[in-house]
């Protein structure tokens, strides 16, 4: 369904909204010790180069969660402390706002305003393109049967709110 949308083949290209975080050492080397899929539990023994233990106290599953390749996404998190950015399933790093963007379904032309945790906040909290064109064209299916307008002017109607 998103062959229609303007993406880029590579999502880093993308114009907008693609800032990295800054990543600490300490983070990167807990993140190299995470699986694609995996999150915190995964650093139960586990030890850094100078013997220091990676493990962190964590109380949710989305703590150092790292996407797996081959799963549909976890849910996007709009804010939250250290550890929930939601991190790339290859790279030991955050996603860009512009990879949860994508995940979102957003265009890769679409812009957000603000500083990259209120742009990372619009992207968790906001309703998936794709998913609210579903919803519309269900609701415009269901007006069709009660009052029988043509499958054009349904049509018409969701362009207007698209």
């Amino acid at each position: 369904p998103t062959e229609n949308l303007p993406y880029n083949n590579n999502v880093l290209e993308a114009e907008f909204n693609n800032d990295r975080h800054d990543v600490k050492p300490r983070t990167t080397e807990i993140l190299n010790a995470i699986p694609p899929g995996g999150n915190y539990k995964h650093l139960e023994g586990k030890f850094d180069k100078s013997g220091k233990s990676l493990y962190v106290k964590g109380l949710m599953s989305s703590i150092y969660r790292r996407l797996d390749p081959n799963k549909p996404a976890y849910t996007v998190i709009a804010k939250g402390g250290g550890g929930t950015l939601g991190y790339h399933y290859r790279e030991p790093r955050p996603l860009t706002n512009r990879e949860r963007a994508r995940l979102q379904s957003f265009p890769d032309n679409f812009v957000f305003v603000g500083k990259m945790g209120e742009v990372r906040e619009l992207i968790g909290n906001a309703v998936p393109p794709l998913g609210a064109k579903a919803i519309a064209e269900s609701v415009i299916k269901l007006f069709d049967k009660n009052q029988k307008h043509t499958a054009k002017n349904s049509q018409q109607t969701i362009e207007k709110f698209l």
